[in-house]
């Protein structure tokens, strides 16, 4: 998801993802990642390593909305999909600039909010049926893949959401990421419901069609750091509850306002290509 700031730069000819530096909530995390080798009277010089901890640069902070097709679940994806979102995955980030742009596709829609099904166009209803029923590799030079094409019919990416989102902690998932989990604040709270509403019908839709399933129910995050063992997250979990208290302390009154969804692929966890 983006903020009003978001924005990318090139950084050696791929696009990479800066988040809107003045967004507050994510000031203050960053002024607790630059505290964690004093918080919970860790050695000032072991820092983050002593965990084994590889730290997100704060310009690659992002909310995802819904993961895609990825290296980590292609496995599951359809037979008849396989062959064209292996192709499309060893591409990247070639294959997701050579997509249509969004003012290039038949009834689309400008950014606002979504219309009841009997009130669309009757070219984007032809549009989504076409999408619905072309085989894989019949498409057009150029124009995405079919599961990408889902992904950017769908109301969860068309419409325009204006989602606010507070800290709620941070935590370790598995054994292998420090994550700040997010919650709505409380006037966006219907407005985050709807969404998340949005986002399960694309789920059960793009799992019918394509296979792979997304974990529920949504729990929007902003992944700070990857842990390089289990060992090292063990020892993390000890100290945990004195970062995650100094990240609440730190990031109390602020907010994290986001406003639409968009198609990213990602060659590493600090570098994106942004889609149509």
């Amino acid at each position: 998801m983006e903020g009003p700031g978001s924005r990318l730069q090139p950084s050696r000819g791929i696009g990479q993802l800066y988040a809107d530096p003045d967004a507050p909530l994510y000031k203050a995390l960053r002024s607790v990642l630059g505290r964690l080798s004093v918080l919970g009277r860790i050695p000032e010089a072991a820092g983050a390593e002593q965990y084994g901890l590889a730290l997100v640069p704060p310009r690659a902070f992002h909310v995802t909305a819904l993961d895609g097709i990825n290296t980590g679940n292609l496995e599951s994806v359809a037979p008849a999909y396989q062959d064209e979102a292996r192709r499309y995955l060893a591409g990247l980030p070639e294959t997701l600039r050579e997509q249509l742009s969004e003012d290039q596709l038949p009834g689309a829609q400008p950014p606002g909010e979504q219309l009841p099904r009997e009130q669309l166009p009757r070219e984007q209803l032809i549009r989504e049926q076409l999408i619905r029923e072309q085989p894989t590799g019949e498409r057009p030079a150029g124009e995405p893949p079919a599961f990408v094409r889902h992904l950017m019919a769908s109301a969860l990416a068309r419409q325009t959401w204006r989602l606010t989102f507070e800290l709620r902690d941070l935590v370790i998932w598995g054994a292998s990421a420090l994550a700040a989990r997010l919650r709505p604040t409380a006037a966006a709270e219907a407005k985050v419901e709807a969404f998340c509403a949005a986002r399960r019908e694309l789920a059960a839709s793009f799992a019918r069609r394509f296979g792979p399933t997304v974990r529920e129910p949504y729990e929007p995050h902003v992944t700070l750091g990857y842990f390089a063992d289990p060992g090292g997250a063990r020892r993390a979990r000890r100290v945990l509850p004195t970062w995650s208290g100094a990240a609440q302390d730190a990031a109390k009154g602020t907010t994290l306002r986001l406003t639409r969804t968009r198609l990213y692929g990602f060659t590493d966890m600090a570098t994106f290509v942004r889609g149509p």
